[in-house]
């Protein structure tokens, strides 16, 4: 399967909904945990952007990554973190 493990910061769902909306639509969302202190909502997902996880590893995580470019919306990517390898 593949596994991946992201957080989205509440300001953003607020700000930018339409944009979360899309990132979620290219997940099944397994696990989520808001985080106050941070103010962040942690997912745990399934989503062909992820890399395959073998059965027993641990998942990696990813950071989603927004573009913008002026007139136009904005795109977005995960982008595996270096330190989850």
């Amino acid at each position: 399967m593949r596994y991946g493990k992201f957080q989205i910061s509440s300001r953003m769902i607020d700000e930018c909904p339409d944009l979360v909306k899309r990132i979620m639509g290219e997940c099944i969302i397994v696990r989520a945990e808001h985080f106050f202190v941070s103010n962040v909502i942690e997912y745990y997902a399934i989503s062909e952007l992820f890399d395959e996880v073998k059965e027993g590893y641990l998942v990696c995580e990813y950071e989603v990554i927004v573009h913008k470019e002026h007139g136009k919306p904005p795109k977005w990517q995960f982008t595996k973190k270096e330190d989850s390898e």
